[in-house]
């Protein structure tokens, strides 16, 4: 398991929009950690719009039924492009109207996970899948995004008693690990990805993620949830 790497990224004005995703597995805790995170920079005056992908608008929402609907099956290319309509949709609607007023967007999931899900774990090129990110999300890249990483024996017990969905069960079949691919995407993008600990309690993970919002943004928040 990678150490999360506190590289000092670019400092945040406190007039200057910010996009920050959440990314991880299943039953990791991201709705948690977002939640906790919309509370702390709301707690220093910025206004928090937060999004989920694929969703959060109309046609993107339309996407994620496509996407998880029982009735058609889908190529992992299909999957990708189907994404990527999602993605322009909230980038255009969403996030970067957010980011022109100077709001901190928090995002649970973004690019990344194509990347992992239909790139590390269903062999969708990468470098389609980067160029087509590019493209959807208009050239914004996330200022921080920050990755819960855990093992495959937290996920299965914190997903204990939940049913999976098309998606989930087509990830199960795949060789290799979504903790692993996530593990990957950070070591290739260092220069705004970082690896947090996520079998800790929840506040120690937001400990953690407050730390490296210090670090790599200049921004404080109150750890304290």
């Amino acid at each position: 398991m990678f150490s999360a790497i506190l590289l000092r990224g670019d400092q945040v004005s406190p007039n200057k929009g910010l996009l920050a995703m959440l990314e991880g597995g299943d039953g990791v805790g991201k709705s948690t950690q977002i939640f906790l995170l919309k509370q702390a920079f709301e707690a220093i005056g910025r206004k928090v719009v937060t999004v989920a992908e694929p969703g959060s608008t109309e046609l993107a929402q339309a996407m994620r039924e496509l996407l998880l609907g029982e009735n058609i099956e889908l190529s992992p290319e299909e999957q990708m492009f189907l994404l990527c309509v999602a993605r322009v949709s909230l980038y255009q609607k969403v996030i970067i109207p957010a980011l022109e007023r100077g709001d901190v967007v928090i995002s649970d999931r973004g690019w990344p996970s194509t990347w992992v899900y239909q790139g590390d774990m269903q062999e969708v090129p990468k470098a389609h899948i980067e160029a087509t990110a590019k493209m959807a999300t208009f050239g914004h890249m996330p200022n921080l995004l920050i990755v819960l990483d855990a093992d495959e024996g937290t996920f299965v017990a914190r997903r204990s008693g939940t049913g999976l969905d098309k998606m989930e069960r087509k990830m199960e079949s795949c060789k290799g690990s979504v903790y692993e691919g996530y593990r990957a995407f950070v070591k290739a993008h260092p220069e705004f990805s970082v690896l947090v600990d996520a079998r800790r309690s929840k506040d120690q993970v937001f400990r953690q993620i407050c730390e490296v919002i210090k670090v790599r943004l200049g921004i404080e928040l109150n750890p304290v949830s």
